[in-house]
């Protein structure tokens, strides 16, 4: 069956829609290169789980690091890292500063991960220190 153009249009944006539930805000914008898919990217972060009895606000603190030196490093693909870290990561600049809520269904879902319970929302603080594009060449 061939595939219209219009039916192409319509399942491109519905792909794209599906990230549209993740929040992110810039806190400061970066001046580096922008971040594309496939790239290695270092960052530094803090990571809360969503306070529910104060919706908007921050609970628990899951993980840090905020140490350059030891900076964590994501291959930044589709099937590497979650689908809204993934879909807020992408085309930021390096330098950025970004708070970002991702809903459980673009996180973890319904599976526990580590000190993370089902059907988390996830509240990232991080800040996009260097990106490596997967031509192998360094951009900071």
């Amino acid at each position: 069956m061939k595939k219209t153009i219009l039916s192409i249009l319509c399942s491109l944006t519905l792909s794209t829609n599906a990230y549209s539930d993740t929040s992110v805000e810039v806190l400061q914008r970066g001046t580096g290169p922008k971040v594309r898919d496939a790239d290695h990217v270092l960052i530094n972060y803090h990571l809360w789980l969503l306070d529910t009895k104060m919706p908007g606000e921050k609970g628990r603190i899951v993980e840090k690091n905020t140490n350059r030196e030891l900076a964590s490093r994501l291959l930044l693909k589709k099937d590497k890292i979650i689908p809204g870290l993934y879909a807020a990561l992408i085309d930021q600049n390096v330098g950025s500063h970004l708070k970002i809520v991702i809903p459980p269904e673009l996180a973890y879902g319904k599976k526990k991960e580590g000190e993370i319970p089902p059907n988390s929302t996830l509240i990232y603080e991080l800040e996009l220190l260097s990106s490596t594009p997967a031509t192998g060449a360094v951009e900071n």
